[in-house]
């Protein structure tokens, strides 16, 4: 799914399955990063840009 943002021009890739969403790139593979990474990880590199989906 692609999310605009107007308010900054800004664009994201998303994808959701039943439990976590995902930070994807335009053909929907997973990004990975350091960003991504929980502070519990903070030694690990390039984590899977994923999240627990609340409903």
């Amino acid at each position: 799914m692609k999310v605009h943002f107007k308010t900054y021009n800004e664009t994201f890739y998303v994808k959701f399955d039943k439990e976590k969403i995902y930070l994807t790139d335009e053909t929907g593979n997973i990004k990975k990063s350091d960003d991504c990474c929980p502070v519990s990880e903070m030694a690990e590199l390039n984590c899977n840009c994923e999240s627990i989906l609340y409903k």
